[in-house]
């Protein structure tokens, strides 16, 4: 790899082959997906894990429940952009027909020029994220011992944005007269695994008079990192001035930390070439602690609250980092001189270097929700329904969070024991809005639950510009 760009490029192609957000990273749960995101009050037993501890003392019939890659792995995968559809996709990248017959690359006229740099109106952000269980279990021992859980989890996320000045440049080229400003450009990315232990316990004695049960949980986590890339800052601009020397303000930090399994190397180490060995255990570049601490109280039969504070602590990048820095002026007046169009990329890009390390929060967050239950067989309503609502707050804009409320609203229905139907809405944070849907099936030893969380991506065919896929299964005993 030899410049700073490639290394972005890098960085969102294995984001996007390993495949998110709410913060925390827990056990995939392919329930709290169908039901808008919903992690306060609706995750139970293995599921809570990550979401809420506190829901692992409510009873729910089982002891002990496992969810590992067998019979089918807790996944959860995500993909998408608020600015680039599967159409668009095909028109600029697909290629077309040439004269013999061959497909080639399309020459954009102005006009696609126009209609490529429109795309960017809405937004240019770019998500991408994959989660999986490897191994999970929990374990209820009863009011008065409490639940205990364990769990190892794995996450790769990566947010990031283009500016629009950017898109202008690349397409339209320096504009006599203009300055393009590349500010905005954002690139966060992670790839963690997070090994925890939960212990949840009733403690109704606290308020005997408000609540039927009330219960309180912790986890406490060590999470190793095995890459971590940041723009910390880019305020950086371009402008061609009337006589048509160019003036470039470089104001650039950006950090990065990979695992030496990936072989990833750096322009500045001249021509070492590392080998790549990827594989379930790479060597971690991090590592920190963090907690979660939740609490979850029935009111009575009908109505439950929860609310829980995930992801406190940090990670220290300790190994394999790096920082690209640029602070510069720089004007050039003949632009057919070699030695000035390389100090102009210096210039632009930074000079990097190895460091000693940094430090990062985890993807903190704050949900509180409340659910409503109707028993059928207490009832006249044909069958179970949970009604669920919930306010979801990211303290940080870490990978996988973000500081602006999301509100999601779920219902699952269970006509049946063994078959439920799920559906919900997230309204808010970095997506704007979500609509899941999905379904579950309970033999009784092992339950299956599938869902996407773009359920209205789905129904836009060939205009989809998102996807997020989520499955799993558990063993209940």
């Amino acid at each position: 790899m030899k410049s700073l760009i490639n290394l972005i490029l890098i960085v969102a192609l294995f984001s996007t082959i390993y495949g998110q957000g709410g913060g925390s990273i827990g056990v995939s749960d392919a329930r709290s997906s169908a039901l808008g995101k919903s992690y306060a009050v609706g995750p139970r037993g293995v599921y809570s894990i990550g979401k809420n501890p506190a829901n692992l003392s409510i009873e729910a019939g089982h002891s002990v429940e496992i969810a590992t890659l067998l019979p089918l792995p807790n996944l959860n995968w995500k993909l998408g952009t608020d600015f680039f559809s599967v159409d668009e996709f095909n028109y600029f990248f697909a290629g077309v027909e040439g004269p013999d017959g061959n497909l080639q690359a399309r020459e954009l006229n102005e006009n696609d020029k126009q209609r490529f740099r429109n795309l960017f109106n809405s937004g240019s952000n770019i998500t991408s994220s994959f989660s999986t269980s490897l191994f999970s279990i929990s374990l209820d021992a009863g009011k008065s011992a409490g639940a205990f859980a364990f769990s190892i989890n794995d996450r790769t996320s990566i947010q990031a944005a283009l500016p629009a000045d950017f898109i202008d440049f690349a397409m339209f080229g320096n504009e006599l007269g203009r300055s393009y400003n590349f500010e905005s450009t954002r690139l966060k990315s992670w790839y963690l695994r997070e090994y925890s232990l939960s212990y949840s316990r009733q403690v109704t004695e606290i308020f005997p008079e408000l609540f039927k049960s009330f219960s309180v949980g912790v986890t406490a986590k060590l999470v190793k990192g095995f890459w971590y890339t940041s723009i910390e800052n880019l305020n950086s601009s371009i402008t061609t001035q009337d006589d048509y020397s160019i003036n470039v303000i470089s104001d650039l930090k950006f950090l990065s930390a990979f695992s030496p399994d990936f072989g990833v190397t750096y322009d500045f180490e001249g021509d070492v070439e590392k080998e790549s060995s990827i594989g379930l255990f790479p060597t971690p570049v991090g590592s920190g602690f963090g907690f979660d601490l939740g609490f979850s109280g029935k009111l009575n039969d009908s109505w439950t609250v929860g609310l829980a504070f995930t992801d406190i602590g940090s990670i220290n990048w300790n190994s394999e980092t790096v920082e690209y820095y640029s602070k510069d002026n720089y004007s050039l007046n003949d632009i057919t001189n070699q030695n000035n169009l390389d100090s102009l990329s210096n210039a632009i890009k930074g000079e990097g270097r190895k460091i000693d390390g940094f430090s990062t929060s985890l993807a903190t967050a704050f949900r509180i929700g409340v659910a409503y239950e109707i028993n059928g067989i207490k009832s006249n309503f044909p069958g179970d329904l949970l009604l669920i609502a919930e306010y979801n707050q990211g303290f940080n804009d870490m990978p996988s969070n973000s500081t602006i409320p999301r509100f999601s609203f779920g219902a699952e229905w269970k006509f049946v024991d063994w078959l439920a139907f799920r559906n919900g809405i997230s309204i808010g944070g970095r997506d704007n809005f979500k609509w899941g849907f999905g379904f579950g099936l309970d033999t009784g030893l092992i339950e299956f639950n599938f869902a996407t969380t773009d359920f209205q991506s789905i129904l836009s065919g060939s205009s989809i510009s998102r996807l997020g896929i989520s499955f799993g299964s558990r063993w209940k005993f």
